[in-house]
């Protein structure tokens, strides 16, 4: 139940129920093979719900997985313990598989998913860059030059 109950979400479901049930394991020792609590969420209201209901019940570190958004709420959680460790979005998820390399012994030469797609959003950066640097010097060398006999507005 703990499982599904987390995967799909606290919010996702009547979040009341969720969290007495989580609370009532809590206290029947239900939880005692489990070793960390996961949350990942796109939502600050799941997070914050998380954190301050089944974090506050719970001796198990948490550790969340949010968007990039959300870091600026899960900051102050961290910094204070109550969230063992924070991944908040694609930058640090690729940090993540490069450490996660490391400390596997490998090296980190091979891009994981997370890499790829921030080197991919980061060339389609560089490209947009690119195109709006071109159409300026075009408009420059275009908008200076009148062809005779038209005049400028």
């Amino acid at each position: 139940h703990m499982a599904l109950l987390m995967g799909y979400g606290a919010s996702a479901i009547n979040p009341y129920l969720a969290f007495e049930t989580i609370e009532d394991m809590i206290a029947r020792g239900a939880l005692a093979d489990v070793a960390l609590v996961l949350v990942l969420t796109n939502e600050r209201e799941n997070l914050v719900n998380w954190l301050e209901q089944v974090g506050a019940g719970t001796d198990l570190p948490l550790v969340a997985g949010v968007t990039q958004s959300l870091a600026p709420v899960g900051a102050p959680y961290l910094a204070s313990g109550q969230l063992a460790g924070l991944i908040d979005g694609l930058p640090a998820a690729a940090v993540y598989e490069q450490v996660a390399a490391a400390d596997a012994g490998r090296l980190a030469t091979e891009a994981g998913p997370a890499t790829a797609r921030l080197w991919a959003f980061t060339l389609a950066q560089w490209l947009v860059v690119g195109v709006l640097l071109i159409s300026a010097v075009y408009w420059l060398v275009t908008g200076f030059v009148q062809p005779q006999g038209r005049k400028r507005p």
